[in-house]
């Protein structure tokens, strides 16, 4: 991995460094790690370098991370990760709306750094399966002829349901292929829903899972967003109609698609081999529930 770390401050930028090399996943061999103090020269590094995930500071003179990660956005057909590290939460939502991956507000520590690390590598190894397989579709028109012709055999669409995984890590898959998200909150949302077993899920519970650290008004506005980007994701396939939302909460339609998490608590303890819902840091509490149960099984 190749990480670029922007931050005016040279004793917040040493420190971050220092933090991520002791990260368990980083390799002295294999990963790098460049620093900038002015971000126009971190703009152009990240132009013509192959970079995956990059550390923004926002408050910085000339060029504030906010327009850097967005001016990163626009100009790059492959951009990295962006990561904001700053001591102002109130620029979380502008943060969310360019597509950051996590949004860390100083003073920080190394557990916050490897948790949303893991995050990435996660994502990475997820979103690298979901786009081969995206790649090996017919064309779209094809696509589109199937949809069409499921439409005409209801019978033929129910024996093809879509199918919703937990285990390690979770993904919709459309008749055998996953289902690539340009969203990853928009995934998330739907992860959260999924995993709320199609019960009413509060706005304010979704905002907190997903927003953390943003502004309460702002982040349930922006969870309207989420859900816009993920029925515009959900749409080519006709499958809007498995979220639902209502004044302050959302849910999904549970018979619309079969889930191994279901399958688990129906009695199929097996499908759990140590993770569920990996990506995602509010599955923790379910998670320890599973391997406490797990535990208690095998003894």
């Amino acid at each position: 991995m190749n990480y670029v770390l922007v931050d005016d401050e040279e004793r917040a930028l040493n420190l971050l460094r220092i933090m991520l090399t002791r990260y368990d996943g980083f390799s002295v061999e294999n990963d790098h790690i460049d620093t900038f103090t002015q971000p126009a020269e971190a703009l152009n590094y990240v132009r013509h370098a192959s970079v995956d995930v990059i550390f923004l500071d926002i408050e910085m003179p000339v060029l504030n991370g906010i327009a850097l990660g967005r001016q990163i956005n626009e100009e790059l057909d492959n951009p990295p990760e962006i990561i904001y590290v700053t001591a102002f939460p109130e620029y979380s939502l502008e943060a969310w709306n360019i597509g950051a991956f996590g949004y860390i507000l100083k003073p920080y520590d190394s557990k916050q750094i490897s948790t949303v690390l893991n995050r990435v590598l996660r994502y990475h190894t997820s979103a690298v399966a979901s786009l081969e397989a995206k790649n090996s579709l017919p064309p779209e028109d094809h696509i589109h002829t199937a949809i069409a012709k499921e439409d005409e055999h209801p019978q033929e669409q129910n024996s093809s349901q879509p199918h919703v995984r937990c285990f390690p890590d979770f993904e919709l898959f459309i008749n055998g292929t996953p289902v690539f998200f340009k969203s990853r909150k928009a995934k998330e949302l739907l992860a959260l829903l999924v995993h709320y077993e199609g019960n009413w899920v509060p706005i304010d519970k979704i905002t907190f899972c997903l927003l953390e650290n943003c502004e309460e008004h702002s982040s349930k506005n922006y969870s309207r967003t989420i859900l816009y980007r993920l029925k515009q994701t959900l749409a080519p396939y006709h499958l809007e109609q498995i979220v639902e939302s209502a004044y302050g909460k959302m849910r999904v339609h549970t018979k619309l698609f079969t889930c191994d998490y279901y399958d688990y608590l129906r009695g199929q303890a097996e499908l759990f081999q140590g993770d569920y819902m990996g990506e995602y840091t509010w599955a923790e509490t379910t998670r320890a529930a599973m391997w406490a149960k797990m535990a208690k099984e095998n003894s």
